[in-house]
C-alpha cells in the first residue's frame, strides 16, 4: 500500500447539523473536517489510530479506531 492514497470514511445522523474532525493517534489532523479523510501517498510514517468525532449542538461521539499497520503501508 506506500505511495497509495488510504481512504476513511464515516457517517452519522444526529439532530442539527453535525460536524467532524479527524485524528491521528489522538491528534487532530488540520483541514480534516469531513465525512471522509484521505492519507495521500500514504508511507510508513502514516502508520497509527485514525478516528473521527462527530459533534452537534447536543453531544460529541468518537469513532472507533481504526488502525493502519507498517506492514499495511
Amino acid at each position: 500500500m506506500a505511495g497509495q492514497n488510504a481512504n476513511f470514511s464515516t457517517a452519522a445522523t444526529g439532530a442539527g447539523t453535525l460536524s467532524y474532525q479527524w485524528r491521528y493517534n489522538g491528534a487532530p489532523i488540520t483541514g480534516a473536517t469531513g465525512v471522509n479523510l484521505t492519507v495521500s501517498n500514504a508511507q510508513p510514517a502514516n502508520a497509527g489510530s485514525y478516528t473521527v468525532v462527530v459533534t452537534n449542538s447536543v453531544s460529541a461521539v468518537t469513532s472507533s479506531p481504526h488502525r493502519v499497520w507498517r506492514s499495511q503501508v
